[in-house]
């Protein structure tokens, strides 16, 4: 018996209809209520490199068998294919290496509509109550949506409990409040490696250069930390104290600028708007890679500095803007790395440098300072996220690393009688040491 199109199309239509539904028919997976009555689902867990998440993934899977079947059949059949916004914040450890993925959604069980995560931050706890924060985020929203915002969000981390089989999951919102927390399982357990320890003080040869590892602590948090919080908290300080010394004498020239963390079971601390990296201390080892920059009036230190004629300060409420067309020297050329810095602004009552930064390695830092119409030098500060107060301040460092936004700031602390500087630019080279030590204050029986 022949079939005509009418009924092929209507076979077929069956068919496709049996295929949604079993592609549409989905495992039990990890779910929260919330007060809203709203349902928190992890739709995928996995380890290795970013496989995207995409809701109703079935639709893109019938696509497909659409897609090859004759034009003049499937015509006749909807077009399911679908495109999404998306956002991207943070940076993994390693860029490119294996980490943990988290995918959620979260829905209207009223409506069945999918709508707005909500989520901007989240962290894994281990089984000593140590967080892991997550290193990389991002969220993608289906086109068509009836809400603002992003319904998947997803978590990156490259440092968590990999010795345990099962650990918590606990998410933020962007306030930074507690919306809920999953107990999930590893899908990558592994076994620590055997790593010899040093003890304290340890030392590093770099030609002229001794850098000394004197001491290392944990600085913890006042606030409430753990199962306790119901607002996200900065993890304890990494607080090593480190001597370095120019053939043998003790010299202030140098300090450390980065400090990344490893331990032996593989993890990378991240380093997502902190201080400083943590991880875990009742690992049995911890790794220290340690950048150390030395300023440009060490003899021993690989420096390319380039000084701008001198400029007055702006009044109160306005700026000076330099272009390449205005001075020949507002952008940088450097033998180390091919950096390329421009002077944007120069502003006052608080005064700071813009500046547009490409072509820095990672092994490299700039740092500015001024020189004002009094002969007094001042070394600008770097403008950096505070994780506590929510709002950028002046750090410590005169030192900045490679950035991930078009500008960057760097404040000085001018004096207010000043009315002309001089500002100096240097593109200094590091130099970087590892120490492998025992994690302090605990020691894993």
């Amino acid at each position: 018996m022949r079939l005509s199109k009418g009924r092929v199309v209507s076979i077929t239509a069956i068919g496709i209809g049996g295929l949604i539904a079993f592609l549409a028919f989905q495992t039990r997976k990890p779910t929260l209520s919330l007060n809203d009555g709203t349902i928190l689902t992890l739709e995928q867990l996995d380890y290795g490199k970013r496989r995207p998440f995409r809701l109703n993934a079935w639709r893109e899977r019938v696509q497909g068998v659409i897609d090859h079947l004759p034009g003049w059949l499937s015509r006749h059949l909807p077009d399911l294919h679908a495109s999404t916004g998306s956002r991207q914040a943070g940076q993994l450890p390693v860029p490119g290496e294996d980490a943990l993925y988290f995918w959620l959604t979260r829905r209207d069980p009223r409506s069945g509509q999918y709508v707005d995560t909500g989520l901007d931050w989240a962290e894994i706890l281990d089984e000593h109550g140590c967080p892991f924060m997550a290193a990389e985020c991002g969220g993608t929203s289906h086109e068509g949506a009836s809400v603002s915002g992003y319904q998947v969000s997803w978590f990156a981390f490259q440092a968590f409990p990999r010795q345990q089989k099962r650990f918590r999951l606990r998410l933020y919102d962007r306030q930074q409040r507690l919306v809920g927390k999953l107990m999930v399982s590893n899908p990558a357990p592994r076994r620590p490696e055997a790593w010899r320890v040093e003890l304290l003080p340890a030392t590093r040869r770099d030609g002229h250069l001794a850098f000394t590892l004197n001491d290392l602590s944990i600085r913890t948090n006042a606030n409430a930390t753990g199962e306790d919080s119901i607002e996200l908290q900065p993890p304890p300080l990494i607080a090593p104290a480190f001597e370095i010394r120019e053939e043998e004498n003790p010299t202030k020239a140098w300090e450390p600028v980065q400090t990344d963390l490893l331990d032996c079971s593989g993890n990378r601390a991240s380093r997502w708007f902190f201080k400083s990296p943590y991880l875990c201390p009742f690992e049995s080892a911890w790794k220290l890679r340690v950048k150390f920059c030395g300023n440009e009036t060490s003899r021993f230190a690989s420096n390319t500095c380039w000084t701008l004629d001198p400029l007055s300060l702006p009044a109160p409420g306005s700026f000076t803007a330099l272009s390449a067309d205005d001075y020949s020297e507002t952008s940088m050329g450097t033998g180390s790395g091919g950096a390329w810095v421009t002077v944007n602004t120069v502003q006052t009552p608080t005064p700071h440098v813009a500046l547009s930064v490409s072509g820095l390695r990672d092994d490299e830092r700039i740092s500015v300072h001024a020189t004002d119409d009094k002969g007094r030098r001042f070394y600008a500060k770097v403008w950096e996220w505070d994780f506590p107060s929510n709002v950028y301040r002046k750090s410590d460092s005169p030192y900045l690393r490679r950035p991930y936004t078009t500008l960057s700031f760097l404040g000085l602390d001018v004096p207010a009688d000043a009315r002309k500087v001089t500002l100096t630019f240097c593109v200094h080279e590091l130099r970087t040491v590892e120490f492998v030590v025992q994690p302090p204050g605990h020691s894993r029986p």
